[in-house]
């Protein structure tokens, strides 16, 4: 695993000194979208911002986000107000439409939701892609979201993120959109060569599997033939995804995680 681990460190964004632009623009088919006005560095820090509004962890109740946003200034509301919300909520009432922004608007404050989920003015804008160009971290200690690119992004390529778990195959990324109302026609998804994509995702799906296996039991009792054993193995099934995260484009978030 330590090889493994050297590629991911080697991966890992820096913070970097920059002045970085960007502008919301029209998207052909994603509604609003932000697009780097010049070129960005891979690792370069992009937003840096506190949330717009905040759920707790473990607090599902809606009169909560509804108190939350009562507390918000005039032109935070309208921030808020303006993000996507679902079209069956246009002709509801506000709070129907508050809870709607939220639920397709808010990011999860650390893994799996640890300090709790949020709407933050920038992150929250930005569209998906199943080959994204920015990741995030929370800092509980600054209360801040903090995103940067994890590849080298162009002039003018729109700043994606990406909503679920890449490291799958098409048909189960789109089962989990559909929550956000939206088939992907990413550059992956959209691709001629979408079927070597999923060979190669299933199979990082596979390894990613079988490490939480031998995480979760020890060598006597796991099945030799579904997860590496001796310490060789596991160092070549480490090798093995993170060489098919680099063949997908898959850095930083995905690498570390997969």
């Amino acid at each position: 695993m330590d090889r493994f681990a050297s590629v991911i460190e080697q991966t890992r964004p820096r913070d970097r000194p920059a002045s970085v632009r960007f502008d919301l623009r029209a998207t052909p088919s994603k509604g609003y979208g932000f697009y780097a006005l010049h070129a960005i560095e891979r690792g370069t820090l992009i937003i840096d911002e506190s949330p717009l509004v905040a759920v707790p962890p473990g607090i599902n109740d809606a009169s909560y986000l509804l108190g939350a946003l009562k507390k918000l200034t005039q032109e935070q509301l309208t921030t808020f107000h303006n993000l996507h919300f679902d079209d069956n909520e246009a002709s509801a009432g506000e709070d129907d439409k508050a809870i709607s922004i939220f639920a397709l608007n808010n990011v999860e404050m650390g893994s799996e939701q640890t300090h709790g989920r949020a709407v933050f003015a920038k992150y929250s804008r930005l569209n998906h892609s199943c080959l994204p160009n920015i990741d995030n971290s929370y800092s509980a200690s600054t209360g801040k979201l903090t995103a940067h690119a994890i590849r080298h992004i162009e002039s003018g390529e729109e700043l994606t993120t990406s909503y679920i778990n890449l490291v799958q195959p098409a048909e189960q990324r789109a089962l989990e959109l559909r929550q956000w109302g939206f088939e992907c026609s990413c550059s992956v998804c959209g691709s001629r060569d979408v079927a070597a994509s999923n060979k190669r995702r299933q199979r990082m799906c596979s390894i990613r599997e079988a490490f939480d296996i031998m995480v979760d039991h020890d060598d006597e009792t796991v099945d030799p033939d579904a997860v590496p054993i001796t310490p060789s193995e596991r160092s070549t099934w480490a090798a093995e995804l993170a060489k098919l995260c680099k063949e997908e484009g898959l850095v930083g978030r995905d690498l570390e995680h997969a």
